[in-house]
């Protein structure tokens, strides 16, 4: 599916001190997050290990001053494949590293991205009240009973109290938003988010092949079959050659040199060997059969995703076609109410209602859009 890379960049766009979009964003949490720097250090490191693990074993060394002194050199050289098959298996455990490091690099930035999300949230809650705080003082400026005046000013004080614990909110996701990253970002701002149309059916077959924790086992898959294969190496022959140097008593003989193959050919299976066979037999059978389960589970966690996604965007239908008629009623009862045709009690109850609808109109924008980045992080598209 062709947007889940291109519309990342005309999501949302996050404009900290530091850092203008949300690529800069990203990139720093590529840069200076410890978790991805200590992976892809791991991750190195194994790169390296696949590189020498085709080589031969170190030679041995041996000196003797028996019989005038000899120096002895050692090389064991296993059965062909045996390190062939050792480097294709570092090089399925790396090639698997990888996977795990776009995994947990996609699970930081969705984190990102998700507290982020939630500044929006809570900062369109802030500026929602902030609405309903201004029409308040709009209605306290004209002739009403004390009465009412007072339980005005109590609502308005809830709306007063419930913002600054938001605001607190808010700098607390930053705060968090700054370690993830590891940088010191200052602030948040984000350009909002357009709902795209899913289709279900083409994503349960694209996670068959590219999601991430598929291509994880495929890979433990692939090493488990290599690894089986070389433990059936061990009934096969392993050799070594040795070079000696003597020393001669007589002078004009000086040195002479020795080389000697050695062979080691099993003659009958021993019990251990087959076990180790075995064992590798059976975890290469275990890997298979959790393939069919991970596909299986994957394919239930992204249909979730899609539901709540799919649900959130009906439920943000049916409520933006009603808001226009709670702002209308809410208008209806103010001037009513400064008529005094309505009780402050419907006044205060318009006004709640009105806030709720709009609220609930920004939760569901904000659970459709962590719905559809947490499909994008099954795939590691983040």
């Amino acid at each position: 599916m062709i947007f889940f890379i291109s519309i990342l960049v005309v999501l949302l766009s996050l404009k900290p001190v530091y850092a203008e979009t949300v690529e800069e964003i990203i990139n720093l949490a590529k840069l200076y997050n410890p978790d991805i720097k200590r992976i892809e250090k791991e991750v190195e490191v194994l790169k390296q290990k696949s590189k020498t693990a085709g080589r031969l074993p170190n030679p041995s060394f041996s000196f003797s001053i028996k019989d005038s002194g000899n120096f002895t050199v050692f090389q064991y050289i296993p059965w062909y494949e045996k390190l062939q098959l050792q480097k294709e298996i570092e090089e399925k455990r790396y090639e698997s590293q990888m996977i795990l490091l776009k995994q947990e690099k996609s699970k930081i930035l969705r984190q990102i991205i998700e507290n982020a999300l939630y500044i929006q949230f809570y900062r369109e809650k802030i500026a929602i009240n902030n609405q309903a705080l201004e029409l308040i003082d709009n209605i306290l400026h004209g002739s009403i009973t004390e009465t009412d005046k007072s339980k005005l000013l109590i609502f308005k004080t809830g709306l007063v109290l419930e913002n600054q614990d938001l605001k607190l909110l808010v700098s607390k996701l930053i705060s968090d938003i700054r370690v993830l990253v590891n940088y010191d970002i200052k602030d948040v701002e984000i350009k909002p988010f357009n709902l795209q149309e899913i289709d279900q059916e083409e994503l349960r077959e694209k996670v068959k092949k590219f999601s991430l924790s598929v291509k994880y086992i495929e890979k433990q898959i692939e090493r488990d079959r290599l690894s089986y294969k070389l433990a059936k190496e061990i009934f096969m022959p392993d050799f070594g050659i040795s070079v000696t140097y003597k020393s001669k008593d007589r002078f004009q003989d000086a040195f002479s040199m020795g080389v000697n193959l050695y062979v080691n050919v099993p003659v009958w299976k021993r019990l251990n060997q087959e076990q180790i066979v075995l064992e590798q037999k059976l975890q290469l059978i275990a890997s298979e059969e959790k393939r069919v389960n991970v596909i299986n589970q994957t394919i239930w966690s992204l249909d979730k995703l899609i539901q709540e996604y799919n649900y959130s965007k009906e439920k943000l239908k049916l409520v933006e076609s009603s808001i226009k008629t709670y702002e209308t009623d809410l208008n209806l009862t103010v001037h009513n109410f400064l008529n005094g045709k309505e009780t402050i009690n419907n006044l205060l109850y318009t006004i709640s209602e009105n806030i709720s609808i709009k609220n609930r109109k920004n939760q569901e924008i904000l659970s459709a859009t962590l719905s559809f980045f947490k499909i994008l992080e099954i795939f590691g598209e983040i």
